[in-house]
């Protein structure tokens, strides 16, 4: 794939085998990889390279892996690239000692090759992550001192207090689009990492904190724009109070993230379909990946132009619509359909990152029946699809734990091919019963859940009691 020839990956192995063998493993997969077989080479390659990742094989022979970690992790350039231990020892006390030294996983030999490219993918899609939000961080800190000296300016200039007022208003809100759209991302990933309970397992603090932290820049963003629609007839208390709000921006970044409400798993009734238009591959995929969990069907549109040749197709229950893209906008595009009898009562939805007052009511007067900010918070987009579509929302019983089972011939299918491993197989069978009925989403979920990360004793484990159960019955 394209996107992982940008991922340098760095192995330090000295068995000459274990490096072919990771070598031509991580190639086939796109990532540009470099092998070394010794501590001198490994160190100077990681100097040079500035690797995305490590892999580390830890023998006591020639090579002390703790030494090498604990250099890589003093050098300021090399630092923050994750570690991944490989290791025929099994020891706890081994593991414990190189998590101390700065490992961020460990494999175990002998291992498969889709465990390992797994954890590469996950600790490759956390690092770019985290340098997504340092990024936003710095950005943030740049307009920070940007606005600090311009207020120094509006002090010594309050014949101009007018137009610079105006001025502020116009910055803010260009900051408030421009760190909304990434956010909606980064908030986007981590809502929908959230939902896969084997990942909030394994790495569920480090993707609450990324979180925590983006909901911290998403509050400060709501500040400015609330201080940018502050009425001029207050504008000496503004500039008196704003240099207080970035002298303390001490917002409770440790929250918790926690719901009283139970998980929501589908909704009852006919499938529903939802087109999601938007210029951001990003975004699309996003909201596609969450809605999907929910089953319900989606097509995807970059514009309006696309949207409106998608649409003669198979009309839509629900258009999620972006308002701000090349061609044909959002704006035009709900006049347009709204002129069209076939078409003029889809219920559509507009998300902008731009969370004004003025372009929520330019929104519904161009005919949106709802409007919705950027980043999108799941929880009110469900109470959203839920007032518009009618939606009876199917929740997880977590005091019952009472999973609705799929007909017996549909087990026997998934247990024959969980026992030959056979994941393509086992992926058609549960696409079939997807399809079936959205009561057996739960089920899914669970077999899903061990699918995902390969644990087939499990889902035999987890499936043959109920085949004994329809035996007995």
């Amino acid at each position: 794939m394209n996107h992982k020839k940008s991922h340098k990956i760095l192995i330090i192995d000295e068995s000459l085998v274990n490096l072919r063998f990771l070598t031509k493993t991580l190639t086939k997969q796109g990532y540009q990889v470099r092998g070394v077989d010794n501590s001198t080479r490994a160190l100077k390659a990681a100097q040079l390279e500035s690797p995305d990742l490590v892999l580390l094989n830890m023998n006591k022979s020639k090579m002390d892996g703790e030494k090498i970690c604990k250099y890589l992790k003093a050098t300021q350039k090399t630092a923050e690239i994750p570690i991944i231990f490989i290791n025929g020892f099994d020891e706890v006390v081994n593991k414990v000692k190189m998590f101390e030294v700065g490992e961020v996983d460990y494999i175990t030999h002998p291992f498969k090759a889709e465990e390992l490219l797994a954890r590469v993918k996950t600790h490759l899609v956390l690092q770019n992550m985290q340098k997504q939000l340092k990024e936003k961080n710095i950005q943030l800190e740049q307009a920070t001192e940007k606005w600090q000296r311009q207020e120094e300016e509006l002090q010594k200039l309050k014949k101009a207090a007018n137009v610079a007022n105006r001025a502020k208003s116009e910055f803010f809100t260009h900051i408030n689009h421009k760190l909304r759209t990434p956010l909606n991302a980064i908030l986007g990933y981590t809502q929908l990492f959230m939902q896969d309970k084997n990942l909030m397992e394994t790495y569920g603090k480090p993707i609450e904190r990324i979180h925590r932290n983006g909901e911290c820049l998403l509050m400060m963003i709501k500040e400015l724009l609330d201080i940018s629609q502050t009425k001029a007839a207050n504008s000496e208390q503004k500039q008196s109070n704003f240099p207080e709000f970035f002298s303390q921006p001490q917002i409770d970044v440790e929250k918790t993230i926690k719901t009283d409400k139970p998980h929501i798993t589908g909704y009852r009734g006919e499938k529903c379909q939802i087109m999601i238009v938007d210029d951001q591959p990003e975004n699309r995929y996003v909201l596609e990946a969450f809605l999907q969990l929910l089953n319900f069907e989606i097509t995807e549109a970059e514009n309006g132009y696309d949207a409106l040749n998608r649409i003669n197709k198979s009309q839509p229950n629900l258009i999620l619509l972006d308002l701000v893209m090349p061609g044909m906008n959002g704006y035009q595009f709900v006049r347009y359909i709204r002129k069209i009898p076939v078409l003029k009562n889809i219920i559509v939805i507009a998300i902008s990152a731009s969370a004004s007052k003025q372009t929520q009511q330019a929104a519904l007067i161009s005919g949106c029946n709802d409007f919705i900010a950027k980043p999108i918070e799941t929880k009110y987009l469900l109470e959203r699809l839920q007032i518009h579509l009618e939606l009876e929302w199917i929740y997880e019983d977590k005091k019952m734990n009472v999973l609705i089972i799929p007909p017996r011939r549909e087990l026997e299918t998934l247990l024959n091919n969980a026992k030959r491993h056979n994941i393509t197989n086992l992926k058609e069978c549960i696409k079939r019963i997807k399809a079936l009925d959205s009561q057996f989403i739960p089920f899914i979920y669970q077999t899903e859940a061990f699918l995902e990360t390969y644990q087939f004793k499990k889902l035999i484990e987890f499936l043959e009691p109920y085949l004994e159960d329809t035996e007995a019955k």
